[in-house]
């Protein structure tokens, strides 16, 4: 059985201004993506985000360290869920095939 889900990823704040590693053109991509989620809600599709959290047996990362604000989902987003899911992964390539853990 199949089943639909909006997948957003990395939505996190070391990736906005103010962050740890902002990145360009975030106003329009936070727009885009609250987009999606308000439709994702309107037609009952749950919305998953995806969180990455360093992996610190590799030593510290420049972004994304558990217990950080930068590693948080960025709040702006928030109040749009109608039902937050959060999972977590430590490795910054979903091709490495390694589960999502439920937090």
């Amino acid at each position: 059985m199949m089943s639909k889900a909006l997948l957003v990823i990395d939505l996190q704040n070391d990736y906005f201004p103010g962050g740890a590693f902002p990145l360009w053109n975030t106003d329009v991509v936070l727009q885009n993506i609250e987009r999606a989620i308000q439709k994702a809600n309107s037609l009952g599709v749950p919305v998953i985000h995806i969180q990455h959290i360093a992996n610190s047996k590799q030593g510290i990362s420049p972004f994304f360290n558990a217990g950080t604000p930068g590693a948080d989902i960025l709040l702006a987003s928030l109040p749009l869920h109608l039902r937050l899911r959060l999972l977590s992964r430590n490795s910054p390539t979903a091709s490495r095939r390694q589960p999502l853990r439920k937090r």
